[in-house]
């Protein structure tokens, strides 16, 4: 029962993935997508990706470039 968040404080996204089962030593691969507020100036920005479940929970931190 894993989910994955992203987190962008600078513009207010935050987005959750549906629920979803990895066995031990398998990975897999999310898909999503981010709306970017209008009027967002040009630079880059740090976005928080946490995965976990109700026991464990891990995060980084990953920049994307608005143009």
């Amino acid at each position: 029962n894993l989910r994955v968040t992203v987190l962008g404080y600078d513009f207010g996204v935050n987005r959750t993935t549906s629920r979803f089962d990895l066995d031990d030593g398998r990975s897999t691969n999310k898909l999503m997508a981010l709306s970017i507020p209008e009027g967002i100036p040009t630079g880059d920005y740090l976005l928080k990706v946490t995965v976990g479940n109700h026991e464990h929970r891990e995060s980084t931190y990953r920049m994307i470039r608005v143009q």
